[in-house]
């Protein structure tokens, strides 16, 4: 009885901890990874008002029809001085990542999460999960659903005018 009572102690403390994720308002982990192109990828170097985080995979299937129905249309109606958009991929294998962008026409950056560091950092909780940002690294919105992701940009842009 006393092991179970230790076991959901220490379960609650290790899923309240990770169950807090970034929140608005808060400066993202900074990294510096190789995107698909050969280039370092971080959001310093990126120059547009709105970043958007997009944690994914090849074999995820909500993820392809984000892709299709939300990230396309969403990247083509709007400049690189407004938005950008990083891939960030949870795949296991880097030729799957690589596939998947030229398989799925994914114009944006695009790096690979080789160990997972991260979906860590970020505290991901399962994908596709989205972060906007602005070009200072400052959350504008956390977790965001694909479903909302075109009203989270429009509101962060109008924002900032």
């Amino acid at each position: 009885m006393r092991k179970t009572y230790i076991f959901s102690l220490l379960l609650v403390g290790a899923l309240s901890a990770y169950a807090q994720s970034l929140q608005v308002g808060d400066k993202i982990p900074e990294f510096e990874l190789l995107g698909i192109d050969g280039e370092l990828v971080s959001v310093d170097k990126i120059d547009s008002k709105v970043i958007i985080l997009d944690f994914w995979a090849s074999w995820c299937g909500p993820c392809y029809k984000s892709v299709k129905s939300t990230l396309k249309p969403l990247y083509d109606s709007y400049s690189r001085a407004d938005v950008e958009i990083i891939g960030i991929s949870n795949d296991l294998h880097e030729s799957k990542w690589r596939a998947a962008i030229d398989k799925w026409g994914l114009n944006w950056k695009n790096v690979w999460d080789e160990d997972k560091s991260l979906v860590r950092s970020y505290r991901v909780p399962a994908i596709p999960t989205y972060f906007i940002v602005d070009g200072d690294g400052i959350i504008l919105a956390s977790n965001v659903y694909s479903s909302q992701l075109k009203s989270e940009v429009r509101k962060a842009l109008k924002s900032m005018e």
